[in-house]
């Protein structure tokens, strides 16, 4: 996308006999039509898509969601311009070469007592509610195998090294469930 406005120009011949384009209209924002994307995805991606399916499928989703800005175009009344949102493009990760959420709160770190304490709050919850429903059945943790393993059995088994999904952040932890600012510097 150009840095520019879309402009409506005309060539005009000048009293010396040369050609000069001047700007009749120019919208007041950049961005692009929905003729201009579906033409741009065409020669891209080699997907023919008429304008009115990629404004319905695409355009308007999109910018309900606050991805995209729509505004009425100055040039075509009938037309919207469509651009990206400034603040749309964020991540929930702090690092593009690192895919692990940042724990903020060393107390959410998910140790195994975390761990072992909210899988027995959602074991508990469950058992009441099939009590409260009349339902007599004791909810059950099985592995993989289907074999019944207790919440710490679960926890040591499967979820025993949260540093493959987790990171911390840099700072100072107190907490007994992780390493202090000198252990992340290794």
């Amino acid at each position: 996308m150009d840095d520019e406005p879309n402009k409506l120009t005309r060539e005009v011949l000048e009293q010396t006999g040369d050609k000069k384009e001047i700007t009749i209209m120019q919208e007041s924002e950049v961005g692009l039509t929905s003729k201009q994307l579906a033409a741009k995805t065409h020669e891209v991606m080699n997907i023919s898509i008429n304008t009115r399916k990629l404004r319905e499928q695409y355009l308007y989703p999109l910018s309900n969601m606050g991805i995209i800005n729509m505004i009425k175009s100055t040039i075509n009344r009938n037309e919207n311009i469509y651009s990206p949102v400034e603040d749309s493009v964020f991540s929930i990760f702090d690092d593009d070469k690192d895919s692990r959420l940042t724990i903020v709160d060393s107390d959410l770190w998910p140790s195994k007592s975390v761990l072992e304490k909210e899988y027995g709050i959602i074991i508990e919850q469950e058992d009441k509610r099939g009590l409260e429903n009349c339902i007599f059945q004791r909810y059950k943790v099985l592995d993989i195998d289907g074999i019944e393993i207790s919440v710490s059995e679960l926890i040591d088994k499967y979820l025993s090294n949260p540093e493959i999904c987790f990171k911390r952040q840099n700072t100072i932890i107190t907490s007994d469930n992780g390493p202090t600012s000198e252990d992340q510097k290794k």
